[in-house]
């Protein structure tokens, strides 16, 4: 089975992550993706991230009607802080007869050589590297990327050309806190948890 490790916080969870996961689902031939919410990022420690059981619980509800989605807690069970390549061996081991690939967004490249062991990462595991086809890599950065030509081609290789879907989880707070419509940004379930419970609003509603 060749399945896909989709690691991030969702904070929240919007029809971007959900539109590009299923693009890279169909065009990698895999068979399920999981999504791996993120449980203590060290690059976003100074952020503010909703609870992680309402994390999960948004995530299983966005991609509940999708039988090649699915949600798995590891991370938010794992103490300290959560490591990418601690994450693709815990699941490399659970789903030890599976092809896995991890997916990261394009801009992830250009700062993954300062990741938890990332030459031993990238050695061990498959990535792909969802590239919005609005905004190709800079071949001059990539190169300059302090990494093995052998492992920066190897990321290159992975690299899939995804919808330009202009939404991301910090416009959608910020749209929360100016009182602005986030209708259609997020599917209707997670629209109505966020209005209802008040979370990342600082004044006005959702709607």
């Amino acid at each position: 089975m060749r399945t896909g490790i989709y690691g991030g916080t969702f904070n929240p969870i919007h029809i971007g992550h959900l539109i590009i996961a299923d693009d890279i689902r169909i065009q990698c031939g895999l068979d399920r993706i999981i999504f791996v919410p993120s449980g203590n990022p060290p690059h976003k420690k100074d952020q503010f991230i909703i609870d992680q059981s309402i994390r999960y619980d948004l995530i299983r509800q966005a991609i509940s009607d999708n039988p090649h989605f699915m949600v798995d807690d590891h991370e938010l069970n794992t103490k300290g802080y959560s490591y990418t390549i601690d994450t693709m061996s815990f699941f490399s081991i659970k789903y030890k007869d599976d092809d896995l690939f991890f997916i990261i967004g394009a801009d992830c490249l250009y700062e993954i050589h300062v990741w938890k062991d990332a030459e031993s990462m990238i050695s061990r595991f498959n990535f792909l590297v969802a590239q919005r086809r609005n905004n190709p890599i800079d071949e001059e950065s990539f190169k300059a990327i302090p990494l093995p030509n052998n492992l920066k081609n190897k990321l290159k290789q992975g690299i899939v050309n995804t919808p330009v879907i202009d939404v991301s989880a910090t416009k959608i707070r910020d749209r929360i806190r100016q009182g602005k419509s986030i209708r259609y940004l997020v599917p209707e379930s997670i629209r109505n948890y966020l209005e209802e419970n008040n979370l990342f609003q600082n004044n006005g509603g959702v709607s």
